[in-house]
């Protein structure tokens, strides 16, 4: 959870986030994908710093979580040879050559748009105090 510094920190008896959004409780039931840990509107920014479609950000997604082209095409229930190719278009667009790579971008555009979010309502909140 974020606090009103800016600064991130974690509470695990929480369930919301600090601007009202859902974050999904761990479970013995049923193990947490890294890709759930983050909300729809970071996922969406992650998407547009990285110029990904939503199929393509689907794909990174599956690799985020420890698929392999053959786990993200059933999960998708797509056929691996559609996903082999959204994996080249991705790679490409993200300058990457490898799994791991991508894995780097998508933590790179998250900081980079969270950032650029922060600095956003910086400045907003700058010319609404003049």
């Amino acid at each position: 959870m974020r606090d009103g510094g800016g600064s991130a920190s974690l509470s695990t008896s929480c369930g919301t986030l600090a601007d009202g959004a859902a974050v999904r409780e761990p479970s013995d039931s049923s193990p947490v994908r890294p890709s759930e840990l983050l909300t729809a509107s970071e996922w969406g920014m992650i998407a547009g710093e990285l110029r990904l479609s939503g199929r393509g950000l689907e794909i990174a997604q599956g690799f985020l979580d420890g698929l392999d082209e053959r786990g993200v095409a059933s999960r998708l229930g797509i056929s691996e040879h559609t996903v082999h190719t959204f994996v080249k278009r991705i790679y490409q667009k993200c300058g990457v050559k490898c799994r791991a790579g991508l894995v780097g971008r998508l933590f790179v555009a998250y900081l980079v748009g969270t950032r650029r979010a922060v600095a956003t309502m910086q400045t907003t909140a700058c010319n609404l105090a003049s």
